[in-house]
């Protein structure tokens, strides 16, 4: 397994897709939208619509339009504030994985500021064990897998 990291930041970090983490907890899920709107414009519908809350488990992807490089923003729900572990982390991160290569994504990053934010308290506990399955030295804001088969398969992490 190949692994590098990187730091970029969200509007220039070149992939298929770019996945950012949203907690369904109110204060936190209007504060993430509202700063997403602010960077993507083309988001708005998808806010707009409803359809996303932020709850475990669920995805939805919008086009970011020129807004980004990414062509393909992937939101991916963390639950509410007070349950979000790192088996919440992992599962959504998988879940995400899974939505990318459903649409045709080959390389994506992963936007952890979300995580960073809402987890300090357990974000070193998430960078070690996030590094050991990666063998990455470092975690920061993104994420980048070349593969989604597996996160065994990890073929870059940037951060």
């Amino acid at each position: 397994m190949n692994a590098a990291g990187i730091i970029a930041q969200r509007r220039t970090v070149k992939a298929d897709a770019l996945v950012v983490f949203i907690p369904s907890t109110e204060q936190h899920f209007k504060a993430a939208m509202k700063a997403l709107a602010a960077d993507i414009p083309h988001l708005q519908p998808v806010i707009d619509s409803g359809d996303f809350k932020g709850k475990s488990g669920t995805t939805v992807v919008a086009y970011t339009g020129s807004a980004l490089k990414a062509p393909r923003l992937i939101l991916a729900g963390l639950g509410e504030t007070k349950s979000i572990n790192l088996e919440t982390i992992r599962r959504a991160a998988a879940a995400a994985t899974k939505t990318a290569a459903s649409v045709g994504a080959k390389h994506c990053a992963y936007d952890l500021a979300a995580i960073n934010d809402l987890a300090s308290s357990f974000a070193s506990s998430f960078a070690s064990s996030f590094a050991s399955i990666a063998s990455i030295a470092s975690i920061a804001s993104f994420a980048s897998f070349a593969s989604f088969a597996s996160f065994a398969s990890i073929a870059s992490f940037a951060s």
